[in-house]
Formats: C-alpha cells, sequence, structure tokens
C-alpha cells in the first residue's frame, strides 16, 4: 500500500496483494511530496523481504555516447530527443558534446542558463 502527504490510517492505496516475486501496480508520483510506503507481512513467520521501486529514466539528459548529433536518440537518456516540451541537461565531461550550429537553424527562441561547475 502507499499513500501521499501525511502517514496516518486513512487513504491508502492498495498495489496489489503480493504472494510471490513480480512487478505489480503502477504509481504516479509527483516530486517534492513525500510518499509512504506500508508492507504487511501475510504472515507471522519471521524473514526478510526486498522492495524495490523502479523509477523511469527522465528524458532531456545529454549522455553523449554515440556522437554529438543532437538528433541522435543513443545521446539522450530514456531515447528520447527533446523538443520545446523537454528541459535540457548537458553536463560536462561527456564523451561527445552537442553541436548547435545545424540545430540552431529553426529555433526561434533559445534561454541558455549556465550552472555553477
Amino acid at each position: 500500500m502507499w499513500k501521499a502527504g501525511i502517514c496516518n490510517s486513512t487513504g491508502w492505496e492498495c498495489i496489489d496483494d503480493i504472494s510471490v516475486p513480480g512487478k505489480y501496480g503502477s504509481m504516479s508520483w509527483t516530486a517534492g511530496t513525500t510518499y509512504y510506503i506500508l508492507l504487511d507481512d501475510e504472515n507471522t513467520t519471521a524473514g526478510s523481504h526486498t522492495f524495490y521501486i523502479n523509477e523511469p529514466e527522465i528524458a532531456g539528459i545529454w549522455l553523449g555516447t554515440t556522437n554529438s548529433n543532437w538528433h541522435t536518440a543513443s545521446n539522450w537518456t530514456a531515447g528520447i530527443i527533446p523538443d520545446a516540451s523537454i528541459d535540457v541537461v548537458i553536463p560536462g565531461g561527456t564523451t561527445y558534446q552537442p553541436l548547435f550550429k545545424a540545430l540552431m537553424q529553426n529555433v526561434t527562441t533559445f534561454c541558455l542558463r549556465m550552472a555553477p561547475p
């Protein structure tokens, strides 16, 4: 079970009644919100359990592993070439840095914010 906001006795959402390993349920969470997870063992036998949360890869981070071409999907996290709806992060230290010359020919608005090293 999981819930957002405050930890109290109401408002919990059940992911699934799980008795074997596997992937169960899906949740849509918001950055900056505190979430609580309740694991309820189905018996009174002492034991240990492992619980994983798989977070999808965030689009818009330059990997630069293939070449300097902005339009090569393998240069980006999640394999997604950013469009106007995706904020972009270009970290230093990648094998290839993107070339902007060809990219800029169709740009009407461009904002570049430099982060401190």
